[in-house]
């Protein structure tokens, strides 16, 4: 049985007693073994200090942008950054906007430049309108036109100022008051065309004066048309008439400069905003943190925008609450946290994209994937240095040896006398017998058997395992290990076929000592004289007599041929 202790190290520390220290920028932390830094998404390098090249993004920078024609992306959630000219989720798509506007770089729809509006941008502001989206209405006086990019009043003559609502001072007149008036002090200069008239007492107007005003009290008689200016905010010929909407001033003569995000006050033109807006024209929303009314209340969304109207927080994607304080729950992420996580065998899911970060030995889109036989670690990147079988642990990258080897990559067989996992059994192989080191199976060495190589080779056998059958002839042995014939006495050669020559005993090793001519045994060496002859040694004579022939004087040689 195997044991795998995983160690944990607080951040920033690695290797044996977490004594070591890290040495990876930022956030990113280390593999607690290798002290291998693991980047935060965005970064790379060896130590996590450099961001992720163009192109590339997330953790490790091991994702491409999908963005066409090398256009970059986000380094961290991997979002297309569209220039101007197109739009897209992978910015595949031209902008067919005019007048310099600009795509959005996600729906693709135009975002018009100040003046202009229309699907496309080809429509200038309509009259009397200008600027963002054409919202704002003209400040100048009806009898004024109105630039509709900057919503610049350019006056008719007898008017100046930004909005044209002051007349030429006195003494002067025409387009841009620029013009001086020739008239004596008794008449007066008509703004418009310099001509000289006779001013009329109070009350009065019309030819020598002659005729009466019927304005009220608070107004301004006209003394050559007799019309009322009325004090701000009235209008009519009794000035007892409000001022339409979109209109303020003596005689409602000016138009309000408010946006349609606030009112108009009839009598000064001072925009008051409507919840949510601020600007001399109420034409901002509330700055980022800020809302309602004034936008004097301070916003308290974490992880998300603030509505400038009522201060409810819009989270972004990968976060939830009513303060957006929380990430999506496990499982989830995206926008308002809908989408269901899809990464397998523990692997962490990004809140934000939903992008798996896969755990030690797991790789793939979804880390549904174990590391293949040779690589180990964060997905799957380290390779493994296992030898001969040795199984690598797809987290540590740790060598599990297969039986009969040992050594941090198996790289050593087990020693002599040694076999089995990590080389812990003995081996108990006899008379020099040695052993498998996987197994422990007994090889014998020649002559031997046995499961443990106790038995020498059964009469008959001899070799490797036994084998070999012996070719001895005449009943005779044969060496266990080496096969060679041990002949009986009597016998030689090398299956013991030949009878000994002037030779006996065992092998016809011994010489005979017989003289004259007489037959040594084979077996025990004992002479046998020839006639005449007697002794031990067949050396002495024997004494001549006659004796009757008979067959007793014949011997055969080679008895046991």
């Amino acid at each position: 049985m195997f044991v795998i202790v995983l160690l944990v190290c607080r951040h920033g520390y690695f290797g044996q007693n977490c004594s070591q220290p890290c040495g990876c920028h930022g956030n990113s932390s280390c593999d607690v073994v290798t002290g291998r830094c693991q980047c935060s998404a965005g970064k790379t390098g060896k130590s996590c200090d450099q961001d992720c090249p163009i192109g590339t993004y997330g953790i490790e920078c091991s994702f491409k942008c999908a963005c066409a024609d090398n256009i970059s992306c986000d380094p961290i959630s991997g979002r297309c950054l569209c220039p101007p000219d197109k739009t897209g989720i992978t910015c595949d798509q031209d902008c067919e906007c005019e007048n310099n506007a600009s795509c959005d770089p996600l729906t693709g729809l135009c975002i018009c430049t100040p003046g202009w509006i229309g699907k496309t941008c080809e429509k200038k502001c309509p009259e009397r309108l200008y600027g963002v989206n054409c919202t704002t209405t003209c400040s100048c006086p009806k009898e004024a036109s109105c630039d509709h990019v900057t919503g610049n009043c350019t006056c008719p003559a007898g008017l100046y100022g930004e909005q044209c609502n002051k007349k030429c001072r006195k003494g002067f007149f025409g387009e841009n008051c620029s013009k001086k008036c020739n008239c004596t002090k008794f008449e007066m200069c008509h703004v418009m065309t310099g001509q000289c008239k006779r001013v009329c007492p109070t009350g009065k107007y019309g030819v020598n004066c002659s005729r009466s005003c019927r304005c009220p009290r608070s107004a301004i008689c006209d003394p050559y048309t007799a019309q009322c200016f009325c004090k701000a905010g009235r209008q009519g010929t009794t000035c007892r008439q409000g001022c339409p909407k979109g209109t303020y001033g003596r005689n409602c003569m000016f138009n309000c400069t408010c946006s349609e995000n606030s009112e108009c006050d009839q009598k000064t033109g001072e925009c008051r905003c409507h919840v949510g807006w601020i600007g001399s024209r109420c034409e901002h929303v509330c700055p980022a943190g800020t809302f309602g009314e004034g936008c004097q209340q301070r916003c308290s969304c974490h992880n998300g925008l603030c509505d400038h109207m009522n201060g409810k927080c819009h989270c972004h994607p990968g976060y939830q609450g009513v303060r957006c304080e929380r990430e999506c729950s496990s499982g989830f992420f995206g926008q308002d946290c809908q989408f269901e996580c899809t990464c397998q065998n523990d692997a962490i899911c990004d809140h934000l994209n939903g992008k798996c970060h896969c755990g030690l030995g797991y790789t793939g889109t979804n880390c549904e994937k174990e590391c293949s036989p040779k690589f180990y670690g964060l997905d799957c990147e380290e390779r493994c240095n296992c030898k001969n079988g040795g199984r690598c642990d797809k987290i540590t990258g740790c060598c599990s040896c297969s039986a009969g080897w040992y050594g941090d990559r198996c790289q050593y067989s087990c020693p002599p006398g040694r076999y089995g996992i990590y080389c812990t059994s003995h081996c108990r192989c006899m008379n020099g017998g040695s052993c498998n080191p996987a197994s422990g199976e007994c090889y014998c060495t020649e002559g031997w058997t046995g499961r443990d190589c106790s038995k020498e080779c059964p009469l008959g056998r001899y070799g490797f395992d036994c084998l070999n059958r012996c070719t001895c002839a005449n009943s005779s042995s044969c060496d266990p290990r080496t096969g060679r014939c041990e002949c009986q006495s009597g016998r030689n050669g090398p299956e013991c076929r030949q009878d000994c020559s002037d030779k006996y005993g065992p092998g016809c090793k011994l010489d005979c000592s017989c003289g004259q001519g007489g037959q040594c045994d084979p077996l025990t060496g004992k002479c046998k004289c020839r006639p005449g002859w007697t002794g031990p040694e067949c050396r002495e004579k024997t004494p001549e007599e006659k004796a009757p022939f008979n067959d007793d004087h014949l011997f055969t040689i080679n008895l046991h041929k």
